[in-house]
C-alpha cells in the first residue's frame, strides 16, 4: 500500500511541474509569447495615437498576437491585452 502512495505522490507532482511549465513556456522563448522588442514596438506603435482613437487601436506584434492599445491616464501604450490570430 505505501508504494501505492508514493506512485501517487509522485505522479500528482508531476502533474503539478508539467503544468507549471506549460503555463510558464513564453518565459522560456518557446516561441508561444511576445518578445521584449516587440512590445517595445507596439508601445511606440501606440503612443503615436491621442485618447479618442487610443482604444480602437492594435498591434500586429508576430503572425500569433495582437496587442491592443490603452489609455493609461497620460498616455497611448499597450494595456497588457493579447489575443491570437
Amino acid at each position: 500500500m505505501p508504494k501505492i502512495v508514493f506512485y501517487l505522490v509522485v505522479f500528482c507532482i508531476c502533474i503539478i511541474l508539467l503544468n507549471n511549465l506549460v503555463a510558464a513556456g513564453s518565459c522560456f522563448g518557446f516561441g508561444r509569447g511576445v518578445k521584449s522588442a516587440e512590445i517595445i514596438a507596439a508601445d511606440n506603435h501606440c503612443k503615436q495615437h491621442n485618447q479618442a482613437d487610443c482604444g480602437t487601436m492594435a498591434y500586429y506584434a508576430t503572425k500569433k498576437w495582437i496587442l491592443y492599445c490603452g489609455w493609461n491616464g497620460d498616455e497611448c501604450i499597450t494595456n497588457g491585452n493579447m489575443s491570437r490570430i
